[in-house]
């Protein structure tokens, strides 16, 4: 389960990172790093903080939303701010960076469940995540030898747009996983 959950989180994260670092930076050694180490060390926590507030917790609904906001925050204070430097930029970039640290754990967490009608709801909204950020990413490689400023713009505009609306999808995912503990 720990494999599965960092895999799916790294597949999560690790699309904009590409885009960040090898799209918009031409660096792949960058790329490798984050993932290896800080990706993978970030969703190791994510994992033991959501384990635990699944025991704490009765309603697991509640303990994944704890993760997600705790996950947000670590990376949108931990990561982006102390560590990258990002406080300055605009709020909605900040959601960006929330919902993506966030939503990497979340992601993984969806993905793993075992719940039949969530199992049916995550290979749904994992089929569409791989599908947009796939062709984004060929596109964005594609542009990038053609005109690396319509690559940044394709994959800048995309992740902005996308990792925040997939807030929409966590609070569906959240109502049906509340609904599914109240069944019984």
């Amino acid at each position: 389960m720990k494999k599965k959950f960092l895999l799916n989180g790294i597949i999560f994260i690790g699309i904009q990172e590409f885009w960040v670092s090898f799209i918009w930076n031409l660096n792949l050694v960058s790329f490798l790093m984050a993932v290896i180490i800080l990706e993978v060390a970030f969703l190791f926590i994510a994992y033991i903080l959501n384990k635990n507030l699944r025991r704490i917790f009765e309603n697991q609904s509640r303990a994944d939303l704890v993760s997600y906001i705790t996950m947000g925050l670590l990376g949108l204070i931990g990561i982006e701010w102390i560590y990258v430097g990002n406080w300055t930029l605009q709020p909605w970039l900040q959601l960006t960076m929330f919902s993506t640290w966030g939503g990497s754990a979340l992601f993984a967490i969806i993905i793993t469940d075992e719940n039949d009608e969530i199992i049916q709801f995550a290979r749904k909204f994992k089929k569409w995540f791989i599908i947009i950020v796939g062709i984004t990413t060929i596109l964005g490689l594609l542009l990038l030898f053609a005109n690396s400023e319509l690559a940044f713009i394709l994959t800048y505009l995309v992740a902005n747009t996308l990792y925040p609306l997939l807030n929409i999808v966590y609070f569906k995912y959240f109502r049906l996983k509340s609904s599914l503990e109240f069944k019984y």
